[in-house]
């Protein structure tokens, strides 16, 4: 049972970061302090000296970044 339940977890955390590497980043920009969805044009012009990235807008709004206005 107890090997079961070993196996169980170790599948659960594997499902679990396949998903996560399944979900785009979110690019940050350090100097600006806004995060850019991966289909947002303007994120090609962030620097790469000043990005940061986050698995998930929760994240990045977590660490005080606001959204950056796509067009």
């Amino acid at each position: 049972a107890e090997e079961t339940l070993t196996s169980r977890m170790e599948e659960a955390a594997n499902a679990e970061e396949e998903s996560e590497a399944a979900q785009p980043a979110i690019i940050g920009d350090q100097q600006s302090k806004l995060y850019y969805p991966p289909d947002c044009p303007g994120v090609n012009d962030v620097n790469t000296a000043n990005r940061m990235v986050f698995k998930n807008i929760d994240e990045a709004r977590k660490a005080g970044y606001k959204p950056a206005k796509c067009e």
